[in-house]
Formats: structure tokens, C-alpha cells, sequence
């Protein structure tokens, strides 16, 4: 399994063949996938189902490509909510990754100004403004998200790296538990069950990194929007709310040696798209935030000393966790947890 898990972490996001257009990057990711199953013997029938997943996401893209949306949107709802009498290929019901009450998330805004920044500012776009949300991975144009991050190092790196001076940073808690759909890419432990086993080729699909980011059409968005689209459909699944997407950046690098979970992220849409509120009254009654700060007033108020860190390490993880808590991102972070500095506050949803 250690062979497993290794080689589909080189897959998530796969970086190679950055030559070919999305089809065939795609493609030959796919193909890669179903060589790492059968070379590492999975049991046939996984082989099976994986080989028929893969085959159905071609189609659906290649439909989307072609221009029909429709078709594709409903041969995805067939692929992880199945057709009528017939189990879904894709069981997203038991990969549903859950938040318990007062887990940490951080958002980044870079701003012209961040000076006496309110935290409201920190809250998602709007929906009186809805009309300058641009497209995104997993949103649609117009269409409000919440979008946070399980560290301020994944913000960051979800925003290609502006100057951390001119970014606005807060805490966020959610009072309610909170459910996603789980499109992260899988720990070692999770890849030994099928049902994630299954999973990874809509992930490898949802992880291509964009090849070019001054296009307004971005092919590597295919998969990620439809699934979008069928969550804001049936965000009742199964009789549990689901509040957005939980995934892994595809800016994932090792270039900090920090741990992998850093760089999961979270799009959390509004419940209704028609209130007449400002913000979102579900998602201000879910979240308490803390007053945004930067890195550079942080530092201003007191350095955060020095770390040489240690020697000796047990593990690499062990490692990779030790490394972070010495960053600035770990300090910044632990600065944003002192309440007696930062404490929560609630966005008046008018």
C-alpha cells in the first residue's frame, strides 16, 4: 500500500505533459491511474470499476468540450448519484469529510489598503455584488462562495503568492458541525478502502492545473463546475446537509517541506443566491471571524522570535509539522488564536 499511496500522490496534481492541451493531460492522467491499480493488484473488480469511471469521465468531458452541457451534467449526476434503481459508480456518501464545531480556517484578502480593515471585508463577496464573481475552480460566475483554507500558507498559495504585506488575514470558526463533499486528495489510511480507490480519477480530474490563467475559458474546470452544479442541487444528500467542497490546491509543492493537509481548501457557496441581504444568513449564523491583521503588523507588535528548529526527528510528518509551527505562516496563525487579541466576532448578515 506504501507504493499505492505514493504513486497516486505524484499523480495529485499531475504536472506532466504541461505540452499537450487539457484533453490529453487528462487522459494520459487517467491512464496512468488505471497502470498504478493493475501494477499494484488491486482486486479485479476495483480494476473494473476503476477502468468504467475512467471511460465515463472521457465522455463527459469530451460532450462538455463539445459544447453539450447538459448532456454532461447528466451523465456526472449518473456517475456519483446513479440512475434510477442503479448504485452510483462514485460513492461520495461514505467519503463525506466532516469539520466538528470550532475547527480553525483562514482567509486571505489582498487589498489596496489594510489599514482599520473590517472583518466583514474577510466574508465572502457580496450578494448584492454578485455580478463581479468571476469564475472560478469550483464556482460559477455570480454565484457567491465562502472560500477558506485549513492554513494561511494554502491561502496564500491558492492566490499565487501576492506580498504578504498587502494581505488581510482572519481566523474563522464554525459554531455548527460542517459536512463536505471530500475531493482532497486521499491520506495513506483512505486509500485502502475502495470507495477512495474509486474516487481518485474524479480527483485527478479536478486537480490538472491550469495551463493558462489569462484565458477566460479554462478547460480544467470541467469536472470541478459540474460538480458544483450538482451540489447546488442536492445539497440535501442523503438527509445531511452538505456545505461545500473540501479539495486539495493544485499549487501543492515541496518547496517549504510543510505537511500536505496544509494545502486543502474549502468553497462553501450561499445557501440562496435570491436573498435580499447582504451576506449570506446561513453562513453568518455558521461563522464567527477574528479582526483581520497582517503579517507585517503582527511582526510590528513583536517579532515572533526564533526557531533552529531541532534534530531527530521520529517522522516525516513529524518533520514537515515542526517546520510550519516555525514559519511565519505557524506564527501568524498562532497570533490569530489568542482571543484575548483577536477574539470572535459575528457578521451582521443586512
Amino acid at each position: 500500500m506504501d507504493q499505492f499511496y505514493k504513486e497516486v500522490c505524484e499523480l495529485l496534481p499531475y504536472k506532466h505533459d504541461k505540452e499537450l492541451d487539457y484533453r490529453k493531460r487528462l487522459f494520459n492522467a487517467l491512464e496512468e491511474y488505471k497502470r498504478i491499480v493493475s501494477d499494484n493488484k488491486l482486486a479485479y473488480e476495483i480494476q473494473d470499476s476503476i477502468t468504467d469511471i475512467c471511460a465515463k469521465i472521457r465522455n463527459i468531458v469530451s460532450n462538455s468540450l463539445r459544447g453539450l452541457q447538459s448532456t454532461a451534467a447528466l451523465q456526472l449526476q449518473n456517475l456519483i448519484q446513479g440512475k434510477i434503481g442503479l448504485a452510483p459508480k462514485i460513492n461520495l456518501t461514505n467519503t463525506i469529510l466532516t469539520c466538528n464545531i470550532d475547527s480553525d480556517f483562514y482567509r486571505i484578502r489582498q487589498l489596496p489598503s489594510v489599514y482599520e480593515i473590517e472583518a466583514k471585508e474577510l466574508f465572502h463577496i457580496p450578494i448584492s455584488k454578485r455580478g463581479i464573481v468571476k469564475t472560478q475552480r469550483y464556482s460559477i460566475p455570480g454565484y457567491p462562495c465562502l472560500y477558506l483554507g485549513k492554513s494561511i500558507y494554502g491561502c496564500w498559495e491558492e492566490m499565487r503568492r501576492p506580498p504578504m504585506h498587502i494581505c488581510a488575514v482572519s481566523r474563522f470558526q464554525n459554531i455548527k458541525e460542517l459536512k463536505f463533499i471530500n475531493l482532497a486528495r486521499p491520506s495513506k489510511e483512505a486509500l485502502m478502502y475502495s470507495e477512495y480507490q474509486k474516487l481518485v480519477p474524479l480527483i485527478i480530474a479536478c486537480m490538472i492545473p491550469v495551463a493558462n490563467d489569462s484565458d477566460t475559458f479554462k478547460p480544467e474546470y470541467i469536472i470541478p463546475q459540474l460538480i458544483f452544479e450538482w451540489f447546488l442541487k442536492n445539497r440535501k444528500f442523503h438527509n445531511q446537509t452538505i456545505h461545500g467542497i473540501a479539495y486539495t490546491s493544485t499549487h501543492l509543492n515541496d518547496e517549504f517541506f510543510f505537511p500536505y493537509d496544509k494545502f486543502i481548501n474549502y468553497a462553501i457557496p450561499v445557501f440562496d443566491v435570491r436573498e435580499k441581504h447582504k451576506y449570506c444568513k446561513e453562513l453568518c449564523s455558521i461563522f464567527h471571524l477574528t479582526q483581520p491583521t497582517t503579517n507585517d503588523i503582527e511582526k510590528l507588535k513583536g517579532g515572533y522570535g526564533i526557531d533552529g528548529g531541532r534534530f531527530g526527528y521520529t517522522d516525516e510528518n513529524e518533520e514537515r509539522a515542526s517546520n510550519y509551527e516555525a514559519s511565519d505562516f505557524g506564527h501568524l496563525e498562532a497570533r490569530l488564536k489568542d482571543i484575548g487579541n483577536f477574539p470572535l466576532q459575528t457578521i451582521a448578515f443586512m
